[in-house]
């Protein structure tokens, strides 16, 4: 059992397998003879790597599905605010009124596509560190190798997110009709990127990315915590699912709590001209500068509700995807 755990890369998100469910042959047996009987695993038709990359692509589309009306409100106030909006129900208002339903899921297609891989990416490099680590099979690791694994995961990811973020979100901010439509859209948009700065234009504000990806250590060190929480005392009796979508929705809602600034200032760096004599910031920390002498410390927190209001229903609905592929596939 302990290698059936060990090799798929997103077992941490299970229960353990019960010997009853997997052997027919105890269910008429004493419990002398049953006990003297090896437990004999149910072969699986699919294999585990494919198991773990249809589960990633679940919990990605879960995420867009859920999530993306409110990434777009977050990253309208966040670059525009209050130039265009009053607030976050005002952006929603003129989003529906001006561009109906499909304005909320405006650059949904980069990230729908993407996350699926950015994902997989993400929950095996945390479950590689984690073995790298320590064992787990003796008890939970220690707090601070909960972080350093998803420390780990995050400077990974960061480097397949970036160029799904940079298309996602310059087809977000086409909201006001022709006079700002620079892009057709996805393929359009990534092959401007690429004619203005080759490779590297998908990797504009990058230090910006690097450091929002890396504060992965605050989200899959809340979500182990919570984990640990929710499998004791009354909440125990919930059923597995339900306890790792209310484990994950809870430590998003932690992780953007603390990691919202940074989020804005990557946003800022990311969304700027491809050319750089256009960048109105020449960096992380002149963006940060000009943040707050601007707007001071709300600056910072413009698009704050609808991501908090996000983030239990995307990463929560992520989780559960992840458990419906892995429950349901033979």
């Amino acid at each position: 059992a302990d290698g059936l755990i060990q090799s798929d890369p997103i077992s941490f998100l299970q229960s353990p397998p019960s010997p009853l469910a997997n052997s027919g042959a105890m269910t008429t047996t004493t419990p002398d003879v049953a006990a003297k009987l090896p437990v004999v695993m149910k072969q699986k038709v699919v294999p585990d790597n494919i198991r773990s990359m249809l589960a990633g692509v679940a919990s990605g589309w879960g995420k867009v599905a859920a999530g993306h009306p409110f990434d777009t409100v977050k990253v309208r106030l966040q670059v525009d605010g209050n130039a265009s909006f009053g607030g976050p129900l005002d952006c929603l208002t003129q989003t529906l009124r001006q561009e109906g339903l499909r304005g909320l899921y405006k650059g949904a297609t980069p990230p729908l596509i993407g996350l699926g891989f950015v994902d997989m990416v993400m929950v095996s490099s945390y479950n590689w560190f984690k073995r790298q680590l320590g064992d787990e099979s003796n008890g939970p690791l220690e707090w601070w190798q909960y972080g350093l694994a998803g420390l780990g995961a995050g400077v990974i990811c960061s480097l397949v997110v970036s160029p799904v973020e940079q298309v996602q979100m310059r087809l977000q901010l086409q909201y006001r009709g022709s006079t700002t439509t620079k892009y057709r859209g996805p393929l359009d948009c990534a092959r401007q990127l690429y004619r203005n700065n080759g490779i590297k234009g998908f990797y504009n504000g990058y230090s910006g990315t690097l450091a929002f990806r890396s504060l992965m250590s605050l989200y899959f060190g809340s979500f182990e915590a919570f984990k640990i929480a929710f499998g004791r005392g009354g909440m125990a009796s919930l059923p597995g699912p339900l306890r790792n979508f209310l484990a994950g929705g809870a430590a998003a809602t932690a992780f953007w709590s603390m990691a919202f600034p940074v989020d804005a200032i990557k946003n800022r760096l990311v969304t700027q001209p491809d050319k750089k004599e256009d960048r109105k910031y020449k960096g992380f920390l002149d963006c940060v500068k000009k943040i707050y002498a601007k707007d001071g410390w709300s600056g910072f927190y413009r698009g704050f509700v609808p991501s908090i209001l996000r983030s239990f229903p995307a990463n929560g609905t992520a989780f559960l995807g992840i458990h419906m592929v892995l429950d349901k596939l033979p």
